[in-house]
């Protein structure tokens, strides 16, 4: 996406603010089943000292994914503080060293005087999608029987089926409840 390539090379020397409201379409989150439903507000400030790239910022924008136990639509907003650090590609660390570098911080690398915001921007709405989002906090789910969803038809199953594999303990756990 043009407006996040950023010119390294144009940075003044004291930083630079940046501030864009990136359309949600700019971004594919393939092998996720979220969407972005507003544009991504970005506001940063990149400072360059030498080769090093330091952005610190606020990433902000809503999700919507399925909900954990009904599968309608679950809306989430994000916020998200961007703390990143960039450094030429040819910094990047031996294959051995690469795990250790990357989990201790966020760091990118770029090649030339280009630093491609928008890699940066995805990787951190990726890693805060909710895992097990809500549709609404008492959500009633799905069925386990019939499938129906229980936030919109009562459901007729028996709220007690008993694995088959369980039966014996539910007997034995009768008995002693009796005595």
């Amino acid at each position: 996406m043009p407006g996040l390539i950023i010119d390294l090379a144009a940075i003044p020397e004291g930083g630079q603010d940046l501030t864009l409201a990136v359309p949600s379409t700019a971004f594919s989150l393939e092998s996720s089943d979220a969407h972005l439903r507003d544009p991504v507000a970005l506001k940063a400030r990149i400072q360059r000292v030498g080769t090093t790239v330091a952005i610190r910022g606020k990433l902000a924008t809503t999700t919507e994914v399925p909900c954990g136990r009904c599968l309608e639509p679950a809306v989430s907003p994000l916020e998200m503080d961007l703390d990143v650090v960039a450094l030429p590609a040819e910094e990047m660390p031996d294959e051995e060293d690469r795990e250790l570098a990357v989990s201790e911080m966020d760091l990118y690398f770029y090649n030339g005087e280009m630093l491609d915001m928008g890699s940066i921007v995805r990787d951190h709405l990726l890693s805060a999608i909710p895992i097990q989002p809500l549709c609404h906090p008492d959500c009633k789910g799905l069925c386990s029987s019939c499938g129906s969803n229980r936030n919109l038809v009562p459901c007729a199953c028996s709220a007690e089926e008993v694995d088959e594999r369980f039966a014996a303990l539910k007997q034995l756990q009768e008995r002693e409840q009796s005595h």
